[in-house]
């Protein structure tokens, strides 16, 4: 599994949504509904915390999402620090909310 497309990585992939890394690297941003209760989400789980299901089904969130809130980070934390300022944000896509770094040139 190759992280050369994310930069620093302070996380590790070998979870139970380890797929989620793949589909990344594909250029997909994939969430997870749990096919029990319809509750989706982002980043992916495979247990619903809401009805305690292991029932999930992946699905790629797609088209323009509306911005909820963002913030911009001037110093940033451990191994981050050379690339403040940047800016983080959520956005929403038809109900699910996605957390993550905007790039420069979205509009």
């Amino acid at each position: 599994m190759s992280f050369e497309n994310f930069g620093i990585v302070s996380f590790t992939a070998e979870t139970k949504a380890s797929d989620f890394v793949g589909y990344l690297e594909k250029g997909k941003v994939m969430a997870t509904r749990c096919r029990r209760c319809g509750t989706n989400y982002f980043p992916p789980r495979l247990d619903c915390s809401k009805c305690v299901g292991s029932d999930v089904e992946w699905f790629e969130i797609k088209g323009n999402g509306r911005l909820v809130t963002y913030t911009v980070v001037n110093y940033g934390p451990t191994g981050f620090e050379d690339d403040a300022p940047y800016t983080l944000a959520i956005a929403d896509f038809d109900g699910v909310r996605v957390f993550g770094r905007l790039s420069k040139g979205i509009k």
